[in-house]
């Protein structure tokens, strides 16, 4: 009975269907890799070189995330308007962009230099660039 068995086994193949799952994973996996890096090169690219119109979405702490917006470039300062709100989800900065350049406080832009803006990006507190 149990030569019978190893019989039947060795002539018994796992169909390479079994394996599909795998590898699609693995290639979702890479393909996010690679989007983020994609990214992530962008942005090193755009904080270099900002441009008035530039909406930075900013972790300001473990739970609260808001919006920056370059009003103009001068040299290597840069001056930014603040968003007026603030949210306790990143996927709610969404809603904020939503509320247009009027949820933007029009008062006395604050000017931060461009390497400051670079290691603000470095350390992850401006997580995204839309321009």
């Amino acid at each position: 009975m149990n030569t019978n068995y190893e019989i039947l086994k060795s002539k018994s193949k796992t169909p390479i269907w079994t394996f599909s799952g795998i590898a699609i994973f693995t290639a979702f996996i890479i393909w996010g890799g690679i989007i983020s890096k994609q990214k992530e090169e962008l942005n090193a690219n755009l904080i270099l070189t900002p441009q008035k119109g530039d909406i930075y979405e900013v972790k300001l702490d473990r739970r609260q995330y808001t919006l920056y917006k370059v009003e103009k470039v001068s040299g290597d300062t840069v001056f930014i308007l603040f968003h007026q709100y603030e949210t306790n989800k990143k996927s709610g900065l969404r809603g904020l962009k939503n509320k247009g350049d009027g949820g933007f406080i029009e008062e006395e832009p604050l000017p931060i230099l461009k390497t400051d803006l670079k290691s603000m990006l470095e350390t992850r507190e401006i997580m995204d660039i839309e321009r």
